[in-house]
């Protein structure tokens, strides 16, 4: 039962952050981009494009994101790619 309480404390104490694609932002769709979260907190996202949720926080900034939803991440300043 403690896991359950941890891992509900933690989605309480996240951000989640909604971002929107724009229309002139189509990518390959499937394909994988290593993007970087810049923040200070953790952070849970959902794509806007793919509706993957990515979730984010200093322990683990960086995670592979659908290409489709890369433009939208990086619109918000707090995010980067990574090579």
């Amino acid at each position: 039962m403690s896991c359950c309480r941890k891992n509900r404390e933690a989605l309480n104490k996240s951000q989640i952050l909604s971002v929107t694609a724009s229309p002139a932002a189509a990518a390959s769709p499937g394909r994988k981009r290593s993007v970087a979260y810049l923040g200070k907190g953790t952070i849970l996202v959902a794509g806007p494009r793919s509706g993957r949720a990515y979730a984010f926080s200093p322990n683990e900034p960086e995670q592979s994101v659908d290409s489709q939803d890369v433009a939208a991440l990086l619109r918000t300043g707090i995010f980067v790619i990574r090579r």
